[in-house]
Parts: structure tokens; C-alpha cells; sequence
């Protein structure tokens, strides 16, 4: 290489830089050194604009060449900076473009409040992709970020991707305070699961799979929603459900919802809600109601209370168990059905029982009521054994007379024997024809003779034959008579 001796270059250089005083356009005197093709090319300076590789730079920096360029700022030992310096209210920015198009800008853009921008364009301020407020929010999309980072689009869809490409590895975004990881979800590279999770997606406390399921507690959810814990001495309460009305009143209340279908987005709902207000802890009463559509109208059907009443078409039930309703048309309020097919004698269909009492003498298994207030009758306890009783208190009666004439009735009476044609058993019975009992002693059998239901099957009549009692007791009154007439004749 040659070697500099004062201000003399070795002479096999001075063909390739040559200072020469010429002048370049408007600029005017411009200074080159030249390339060995002998064209001001190599460096050209004038009072306004430094050009290299090009003798009519455009610009006051303007480098061209053939093959790749570089602009390089390098310290041995301390920092290394470039300043672009605006006027105030320009913007500072460098422009980047292939061959004249395709062009991204980026600086900053002293007509916005000072924002560093990155535009799609010649200039900043105008397609702003990426902008960074002077506090430090980012902005992707949006010109205004409110958050340390925020994402806008105008598109159908504003996707943020983290894609992890070593095949190998969790893809997930951590969450810390204070420098310590508080929460994280992502997808788990062992099982291919969305988790969110506190120290590790090995341990999650969310699990979301890929038919939808979402497991709480779980990593393998079998429901839509599937909630469990591990709880071996203690109540485990799987979900809250709460009201934040605090009125000292009994009106709120919290329900859950339920849609079969999407015809109907209420079709059932289970309601809690307060019997008392809740003013003091010592006062907290509170009831659950079922709720259910018909004839396409919301109403109660089951309620239970906070004594642990439950009412069946009552909302306000006194006794354990309240079924009130209206049972016409042939229908029951109540059925009781032993599905067994082979019923033998250890098989039932309601058991009855005074459990705190082993030597029961007294109480009522069942009162007969007319209009919920007035007894008409009772099956009762008595010593060991059961009896059906009718009230028969002289004070709920009136227009009392001797009855007489039982012995013509009874005689008319015409005792049977039958079989009944639904006894597969075929066993033969003894009683009485309901209606050949009509015609003497009406009151004993209730329906008419041969009347049918609205389908055309039998309206059978009934017969209490215990109603036969006050007559054959008659009868006995005159045969006794008649026998007393004749020893005393």
C-alpha cells in the first residue's frame, strides 16, 4: 500500500484521487475527488450537499452505488449515535424504498404531539402502522394507544399470533408483579391445551380443549363446563352465584337459566331468593323456587322454603310437603306407582309411619278435609292397630232423627258372590251389585248405572259398604223387638 509523505500521494495513486475545483449545477463551486475512470464520482462536496458514488447529489447526504451499501457509525470506546435534528414542528424521519417505491417511513412526527411513527408511505402521519406515544404507550393500528399496548383493526378479524417454531415447547404469555410470575396462559406443548395457569401451564387452573370443553380443576374435561377439586374433609363449593343488591327488603333474588333450544333463551330457571330481608346475620331466611314455560308463560312450580317445607304448586307451603293444584278432567294431583312386575307381599307403594314413637295409641296418618278447613274424616293410630273414622260429634250435625225401616231394606239387599274381570287370580269375592244397593239405600253407592267416561271405557260406580252399618243395625233394633213381642206373649 502506499504511503502519504506531506500532502504528496505515491505516484501510482494519482490517478484514482484527483481533487479538482469545478462547478455542480446550482450549488455551485464543488470539490471531487475522483474515481480512476477519471469522473466525479468517488466524493463530491459543495457548499450545500455531500454526494458518494454519484457527482449531483440530490440531497445534502446522498450515497449510490452498485451492490450493497452501508452507512456505518462506530466507536472504539463510547457510544455511537446519529442525530437528526428538525425544526420545530417538522417531522425527523428516514425514508426507506425499493427502486422508487414500495416506500415505509419512520421518526418522529413533530406535527403529532412528538409520536415515533412507522408509515406505510413517503412521509409520517398519514398509514401509521406503529406508533409510540411519549409516555411509552404503544399503538399498533391506532394512532392514540390509551394502554402500554394496544391493537386496532378495521379487518373482520385483529389477531395477535405467537407461533413457537422449535416443535419443542409451551407458547404462552406471562403475566408478573413485582418481578415474580403471577399469572400465565398459553397452549401446553404436552397435550396441545389452551391453560391458564400461575406458576407453570404443567399445573393449570383452566384447561380449554380443543372440542370446547373447559375444564376448572381438570385437565381433561368430558362436559362442556367441568368443575371439580380435590376437597376430602370439607364442603366443596363448585360454583357462586351471587346478588349484590344489599336493600334490607325480601325482593332480590339470583337465578340460573336454561334454553333447550334456540326457538326459546328461557325455557326453566332455578331462583333463590329471600324469605326474610338479610338486615342482621341472625336474620337470613331464604328459598329456592323452580321455575318452568307453558302455554309459552314463565311460572312457579316448585318451591322449597327455608324450613324445609317444599310446595308443589304452592308458594308458601306450612307442611313438608304442600301439593296444591287444580286435578281436573279425570287426573290426580298425586300417583304413587311400584313399577315392580311381580308384586309379592314385601312390596309398597306408601308406607306411613310415626318414626319417634315405638308404641304409637294415637295420632293420624291421614285427615280428609273439605275446603282445606273443614275434617271430614281420618285414618288414625289406635293401639297397635289402624281405624278409619268418620266424624260423628253431635255438634257438626243437625236435623237428627231415629232412623227406622232397616230391616225392610236389608231384606231387599241381595248378597253375591263374583269375580272380578281385571283378577288375574280369578279368586272369587262376596259383596253387593252398586246399583241393586241404590235402589234401597241410595246413599251408600256413588255414580250412576251403566255410565261411561268421555273415551267410552267404564265410569264404574262405587259402594261403602260399612254405610250398610246404620241399617243392619235397624234391621236388629226390630228383629230384636219382634223377638221381646213374642216371650213376652
Amino acid at each position: 500500500m502506499a504511503t502519504l509523505t506531506g500532502n504528496t500521494i505515491a505516484s501510482t495513486y494519482l490517478p484514482l484521487l484527483r481533487i479538482t475545483n469545478n462547478t455542480m449545477g446550482v450549488a455551485g463551486t464543488a470539490y471531487y475527488i475522483k474515481d480512476s475512470a477519471d469522473t466525479n464520482s468517488a466524493l463530491s462536496i459543495s457548499t450545500t450537499r455531500v454526494g458518494i458514488g454519484t457527482a449531483a447529489p440530490s440531497v445534502a447526504l446522498d450515497i449510490q452505488g452498485a451492490g450493497a451499501l452501508g452507512l456505518r457509525v462506530e466507536s472504539a470506546d463510547n457510544n455511537a449515535f446519529a442525530i437528526l435534528d428538525a425544526h420545530t414542528g417538522a417531522d425527523a424521519y428516514i425514508l426507506c424504498r425499493e427502486a422508487g417505491a414500495n416506500e415505509w417511513a419512520f421518526g418522529l412526527d413533530g406535527s403529532d404531539t412528538n409520536k415515533w411513527k412507522v408509515s406505510e408511505g413517503s412521509t409520517i402521519g398519514t398509514n401509521d402502522r406503529l406508533v409510540i406515544m411519549e409516555g411509552g404507550n404503544v399503538g399498533i393500528g391506532t394512532a392514540s394507544p390509551a394502554t402500554i399496548l394496544e391493537l386496532e383493526s378495521a379487518a373482520s378479524e385483529t389477531a395477535l399470533g405467537i407461533d413457537n417454531t422449535a416443535g419443542d415447547g409451551d407458547v404462552c404469555v406471562r403475566y408478573k408483579l413485582s418481578g415474580s410470575t403471577t399469572f400465565m396462559h398459553g397452549v401446553d406443548d404436552t397435550d396441545d391445551k389452551f391453560k391458564i395457569g400461575t406458576t407453570s401451564l404443567a399445573s393449570p387452573k383452566i384447561t380449554l380443549q380443543s372440542d370446547g370443553n373447559v375444564g376448572i380443576g381438570t385437565t381433561s374435561p368430558t362436559q362442556q363446563l367441568d368443575v371439580t377439586k380435590d376437597v376430602a374433609s370439607a364442603e366443596f363449593i363448585a360454583l357462586h352465584l351471587g346478588n349484590q343488591q344489599d336493600d334490607n327488603d325480601t325482593s332480590g333474588s339470583v337465578s340460573i337459566q336454561f334454553s333447550p333450544d334456540t326457538q326459546q333463551d328461557n325455557a326453566a330457571k332455578i331462583s333463590v331468593g329471600k324469605v326474610s330481608d338479610f338486615s342482621t346475620s341472625g336474620n337470613c331466611d331464604s328459598y329456592m323456587s323452580f321455575h318452568t314455560i307453558q302455554d309459552n308463560s314463565m311460572s312457579e312450580k316448585m318451591r322449597i322454603m327455608d324450613s324445609g317445607n317444599v310446595g308443589i304448586g304452592k308458594t308458601n307451603p306450612g307442611e313438608k310437603f304442600n301439593v296444591t293444584g287444580d286435578a281436573s278432567g279425570g287426573t290426580a294431583l298425586v300417583q304413587f306407582e311400584n313399577t315392580h312386575d311381580s308384586v309379592v307381599d314385601n312390596d309398597h307403594v306408601l308406607m306411613l309411619a310415626f318414626g319417634g314413637d315405638a308404641g304409637v295409641t294415637e295420632g293420624n296418618f291421614i285427615i280428609f278435609r273439605d275446603n282445606d278447613t273443614a275434617e271430614m274424616g281420618v285414618i288414625k293410630a289406635n293401639s297397635a292397630t289402624v281405624v278409619v273414622d268418620s266424624y260423628s260429634d253431635y255438634r257438626i250435625k243437625n236435623t237428627i232423627a231415629t232412623l227406622s225401616g232397616g230391616l225392610t231394606r236389608v231384606n231387599a239387599l241381595r248378597p253375591v258372590t263374583f269375580k272380578y274381570n281385571t283378577d288375574s287370580g280369578n279368586a272369587t269375592h262376596e259383596g253387593f251389585i252398586a246399583h241393586e244397593v241404590q235402589e234401597h239405600i241410595p246413599y251408600a253407592v256413588r255414580g250412576a248405572k251403566d255410565a261411561v267416561k268421555d273415551d267410552g271405557s267404564v265410569k264404574a260406580q262405587s259402594f261403602c259398604i260399612y254405610q250398610l252399618i246404620p241399617q243392619l243395625v235397624s234391621a236388629i233394633q226390630e228383629l230384636s223387638a219382634k223377638v221381646t213381642a213374642l216371650e213376652n206373649a
